[in-house]
C-alpha cells in the first residue's frame, strides 16, 4: 500500500458480493460529491464472492480492487477489529489509522 500510494489518504472499504448493506453503500458512495478526488478508495473483498459475480460488481464499482482469501479477510477483520461486512479503514496521507467503521 505504502509504495503503490505513498502520500495518499485512503478509504479501505471490506466488501462481498452477497452483502446486501456493501452494496446500498457503493450506491451512496457512487452519487456522493462529499468524496475528494485525491482520496484512493480500495476495495477488498474476499473469496466468498463468486468470482463472476465479483468480476460484474467490482467493475462497476471502480475504485482500485482486490480479491484476497476469506481467510486472509478474516485475519484483517481480527487485526483491525472489524466485525462484519461493510466495515471500513480510513487512512491518512501518512498512512496512519486514523477511523475504522
Amino acid at each position: 500500500m505504502d509504495e503503490h500510494y505513498q502520500g495518499k489518504p485512503m478509504i479501505v472499504d471490506l466488501w462481498n458480493t452477497w452483502c446486501g448493506p456493501c452494496l446500498s453503500a457503493h450506491k451512496e458512495i457512487e452519487h456522493s460529491s462529499e468524496i475528494p478526488d485525491n482520496i484512493v478508495m480500495l476495495y477488498i473483498s474476499d473469496t466468498s464472492s463468486p468470482i463472476d459475480q465479483w468480476h460484474s460488481l467490482s467493475h462497476q464499482i471502480g475504485g482500485e480492487q482486490v480479491r484476497i482469501s476469506s481467510k486472509d479477510m478474516q485475519t484483517i477483520g481480527e487485526l483491525y477489529g472489524l466485525n462484519g461486512f461493510p466495515s471500513y479503514i480510513f487512512i491518512n496521507s501518512r498512512h496512519d489509522i486514523i477511523h475504522k467503521q
